[in-house]
């Protein structure tokens, strides 16, 4: 979707206006209306989660579906349609059930975690509720993706989310239902990773990895914000600990504005 012409909230109009400005300014007012396109992707199956990225022309999107797969899409027919009436109309006219670049069902049951490297266009990790990882590493065209069928699986429970590294091209993290936050490197041996067990006394359903510092943040079903220190991840405790929520937090995000020890976080 795409929002436009959007306005800052104006002074309430006073009353003695004449009937006459009232309606020119109702014309007035109705060229100042937000706008919003919409194109529409059909999908069969209900969708866990979605994650996006630019790969050269492409502006691909990963989705974890309740089918078990998590297929690849090209969001580029949709981008154009929301940029342009004609291209709106050539787009609804041909509109159907949207077909997927690529898919992969060698997880054999549902997930949510998938993440897009920053460093690497193109590349892929997905977990599902059975503890497996999967690393995805694209083919040349654009439109197939190798995928090593050796999973990475030391979880003993759901793979809740999954985070690459800003920095580092073969590094990323993963949380688990299992309790324990991992650092993974494709580099090594399926099951080699540093972990840090009992990160949190229950589910731990999110993380974020800092932009610029060597810091991660996570959030469990225990109401608790952590922020752990990779130079201090082999201690198994966390450099920073808030109790701020009484429910589960479901969402944690580091401040884009180059704010190092500034989040965002949600409560489910």
């Amino acid at each position: 979707m795409r929002m436009h012409n959007l306005h800052g909230t104006e002074k309430v109009k006073e009353e003695e206006e004449s009937s006459d400005e009232e309606s020119d300014d109702d014309e007035d007012d109705e060229d100042k209306k937000p706008q919003m396109e919409l194109a529409m992707m059909p999908h069969y199956g209900g969708i866990n989660r979605v994650r996006v990225t630019r790969r050269g022309e492409q502006s691909l999107a990963a989705v974890w579906s309740e089918k078990g797969q998590v297929e690849i899409f090209d969001l580029q027919p949709q981008l154009e349609a929301v940029h342009s009436a004609a291209a709106m109309a050539t787009f609804v006219k041909q509109q159907k059930e949207a077909t997927a670049l690529f898919s992969f069902s060698g997880h054999m049951t549902e997930g949510f975690a998938v993440d897009w490297s920053p460093t690497v266009p193109g590349r892929l990790v997905s977990g599902d509720c059975k503890k497996n990882i999967h690393v995805w590493e694209p083919r040349e065209g654009g439109t197939s993706w190798q995928i090593d069928q050796r999973p990475f699986s030391s979880h003993t429970k759901s793979v809740e989310d999954l985070q690459w590294s800003p920095t580092e091209a073969t590094v990323f993290a993963s949380c688990s239902v299992d309790q324990s936050i991992r650092i993974w490197d494709i580099r090594s041996p399926p099951n080699s990773m540093l972990s840090a067990n009992e990160a949190h006394s229950s589910d731990i359903n999110v993380i974020s990895w800092n932009r610029s510092e060597p810091f991660i943040l996570s959030g469990g079903d225990d109401g608790l914000l952590k922020v752990w220190d990779l130079r201090q991840f082999k201690t198994g405790r966390p450099v920073a600990n808030f109790k701020q929520h009484s429910a589960p937090i479901t969402s944690v995000e580091w401040s884009p504005c180059g704010l190092e020890r500034v989040c965002r976080l949600g409560s489910g």
